[in-house]
């Protein structure tokens, strides 16, 4: 259980059109991306972004690979993730330091969990997956946005995927 020193705060925001909303600042954003699914690893970038636009956060794009991945394809998928992250980033000078890029290997759930817990995370950003096992054509959670959504201590946010 979290302490109340770790909750985020709300801070008021004023729209163009002058209106007031409340928004939760995170500190520590984990938003775990698969460069090989391209637009819905730039929606989780997107909304990660917008985060550190209205706040000092860290977000940390983390990607998984598998278990059996070797230190040379790993090594490559850090590259991978880093060119991915130039790409989208520029429109944020100075907040660079801000984000970190991880890559871990093992089960997308158990990673994501665990570095989430480890940076003492209070919001995880996932995509949400159409899955085989959807019923009557509706949109299904993957397995690992099910795990991850139960058992994190973070806010979730799921990002609905692009058809």
């Amino acid at each position: 259980m979290r302490d109340m020193a770790e909750i985020p705060a709300v801070a008021k925001l004023k729209l163009t059109t002058g209106s007031m909303v409340e928004y939760i600042m995170y500190k520590t954003i984990v938003a775990p991306v698969d460069i090989s699914e391209v637009p819905m690893s730039e929606r989780i970038l997107a909304k990660a972004l917008f985060h550190l636009q209205y706040s000092d956060c860290i977000v940390h794009l983390l990607a998984i690979a598998p278990e059996s991945t070797g230190a040379e394809q790993t090594d490559e998928l850090s590259i991978a993730l880093m060119g991915f992250v130039a790409e989208h980033i520029a429109a944020h000078a100075g907040k660079e330091d801000h984000v970190k890029l991880v890559v871990k290997k093992g089960a997308p759930a158990d990673q994501i969990l665990a570095y989430s817990r480890e940076v003492n995370a209070d919001l995880i950003i996932l995509g949400r997956h159409r899955t085989a096992g959807s019923q009557l054509g509706r949109p299904a959670l993957g397995s690992t946005t099910v795990k991850v959504s139960s058992q994190a201590e973070a806010d979730i946010s799921i990002i609905k995927k692009v058809e």
